[in-house]
């Protein structure tokens, strides 16, 4: 198992964007979610290939969103 180690502030600063682009406010990324809040925050559309292998490397349970855990390893 690998883990992500990040100070408390970079997994604060990761949740507030991720809420930020959470439309609903669910805790959960949809793809949409995800093509808005990428072009919000860089200015740039994903194209699908991209965005495919996002979602394929982020959805790890296959829902067909992208969760925050919040399970970080904090340093």
């Amino acid at each position: 198992m690998i883990h992500t180690l990040v100070t408390k502030a970079e997994s604060d600063e990761m949740l507030d964007q991720f809420k930020a682009i959470d439309k609903d406010g669910d805790g959960q990324l949809s793809k949409q979610e995800l093509l808005d809040g990428y072009y919000k925050i860089y200015g740039v559309h994903l194209d699908q290939e991209t965005t495919d292998n996002l979602m394929k490397n982020l959805d790890k349970n296959k829902s067909g969103y992208i969760d925050y855990s919040g399970k970080l390893a904090l340093v």
